[in-house]
């Protein structure tokens, strides 16, 4: 017997040796765990976005090493480490805003946070109904949800979006005969950038932020304050742009 899920991430589940309940780590391909047997992952739309690569050590080498001194890629890096933690610890969900200029390196520290979990197509957009978000946070659960571009989100849907990803449940649907679908859940960390906030984007549909929403997504500044953009120790490379093409080879 096997368990079909459409949600990425921890679920409990019971060893057939000795009935101890545990939980097992689902992924698209495998499950993680004693009871990794039990389960497997099947979505109508089949995420794909994780991936593997390479070695960890060649990731702390190449990757790591260069976030050193660099508080806003430290910053997106450990976010991803924190997130499959939201279980284990009986954390909530939310997420973190990087709001700067066009070139200063937002889209960089996204990229690196994505090679915890992934490779380019790791990165999502905000560009999505909050049908399809839903989809994608499910597809995410229990790891990083990254959003970029917030100024492409429906204005209107903004704050329900930020809401929605951040309490881990969708809207309540009928069923075309009556009664109620089951709902879908999660458990996210989200990272968005941005050359705007939330608060922006909201006002071009004459709507204002309540403070709760403020609180699920906590915006930070992407500049660095050091005339780098983003960035703070370019580990002896020319400029930004050349220490950018580098993390992202």
């Amino acid at each position: 017997r096997a368990r079909i899920t459409g949600r990425t991430g921890w679920h409990e589940t019971a060893s057939a040796a000795d009935g101890k309940a545990g939980a097992v780590f689902v992924l698209p391909d495998e499950a993680i765990g004693a009871g990794r047997d039990e389960w497997i992952f099947d979505s109508e739309s089949p995420a794909t976005t994780f991936t593997t690569r390479g070695t960890v050590k060649g990731w702390q080498q190449e990757v790591a090493a260069l976030c050193r001194g660099n508080s806003r890629l430290l910053f997106t890096v450990s976010v991803a480490f924190a997130a499959p933690l939201l279980y284990l610890t009986g954390g909530e969900g939310g997420g973190f805003h990087l709001r700067g200029n066009s070139s200063d390196g937002k889209t960089t520290a996204l990229r690196v946070a994505a090679s915890v979990c992934g490779g380019r197509d790791y990165m999502q957009t905000w560009r999505n109904t909050d049908n399809a978000l839903e989809t994608t946070a499910q597809q995410h659960c229990d790891a990083l949800l990254l959003l970029d571009e917030i100024a492409q989100v429906d204005a209107r849907a903004a704050g329900e979006c930020v809401y929605m990803l951040a309490n881990g449940g969708a809207k309540g649907r009928a069923q075309r005969m009556g009664g109620l679908r089951a709902r879908a859940s999660w458990r996210v960390l989200f990272l968005s950038a941005g050359e705007i906030g939330l608060l922006e984007q909201m006002s071009e549909a004459g709507k204002s932020p309540r403070a709760g929403q403020d609180a699920r997504l906590a915006e930070l500044p992407a500049d660095a304050g050091k005339g780098l953009g983003i960035f703070e120790n370019l580990h002896g490379y020319q400029g930004g742009a050349e220490f950018s093409k580098a993390l992202t080879d």
